[in-house]
């Protein structure tokens, strides 16, 4: 059944430079259902962890049937570089750098939810 609706997601990221992220997300709704080949844009900001954050924008595969009817989405992408929040240290007043790098977000999406 073709349908506007979109989906929950939630997961860590996988581990970079010694640490995770949360993601916690609903994907932008559609008109879809199986066999149509729809997709749903996943867009936001991940939790704040080790002084900063990461944003990220892509989309899921296609829909994947459940035996009851409804679908789920494979999600498989990644963050942009981080976003650091400004840290300077309280004594020395010295700029701390910090290796830039991106984190890898994979999972699957809940049944999808009306509208």
């Amino acid at each position: 059944m073709t349908s506007i609706h979109h989906h929950y997601f939630e997961n860590q990221t996988q581990t970079s430079l010694s640490h995770i992220h949360l993601v916690q997300v609903f994907t932008f709704p559609v008109i879809g259902g199986i066999g149509d080949g729809h997709t749903h844009r996943i867009k936001g900001v991940t939790s704040i962890d080790n002084e900063h954050y990461h944003r990220f924008n892509f989309v899921t595969g296609p829909p994947i049937e459940l035996a009851g009817g409804g679908h789920y989405h494979l999600v498989q992408g990644g963050t942009f570089l981080n976003v650091f929040l400004p840290y300077q240290h309280s004594l020395t007043g010295d700029i701390y750098e910090r290796n830039d790098h991106v984190h890898v977000i994979s999972g699957v999406t809940t049944e999808n939810l009306p509208g």
